[in-house]
């Protein structure tokens, strides 16, 4: 499961990063296309692994949690977007690849492997 989430998620940042070269609508509905397999590939993956690493007893709490704040993103999303890109037309590609990185680094201090005691 870890290469299918992997695939998927680079599947979904390359097309999201071919996309912003593209002027062609046939194009941009095929790169969606493709980000859209991406996320789909990727989600259910990574929501089995949440859910597999929590205790019996916390997981019915951090599933909940952690639907919330996947719908609370894709309910936010678009309008701070929309936000961004009015003030920011010509450094929106900057913002976002600097929020990309800021999450990237969270992510690596965020999750901390266990150790292995029988080595």
């Amino acid at each position: 499961m870890k290469w299918i989430t992997l695939g998927g998620m680079i599947l979904l940042a390359v097309s999201i990063a071919t996309l912003s070269f593209s002027k062609a609508m046939w194009l941009m509905i095929a790169l969606f296309t493709l980000s859209g397999i991406g996320i789909g590939v990727g989600l259910p993956c990574l929501d089995a692994f949440i859910t597999s690493g929590i205790d019996k007893q916390e997981r019915g709490t951090v599933s909940s949690i952690y639907s919330s704040m996947r719908f609370i993103g894709v309910a936010a999303g678009p309008p701070v977007m929309a936000i961004m890109m009015k003030y920011t037309e010509n450094s929106l590609f900057f913002i976002l690849s600097g929020l990309s990185i800021i999450a990237a680094v969270s992510t690596f201090l965020a999750i901390k492997p266990e150790k292995d005691e029988s080595r």
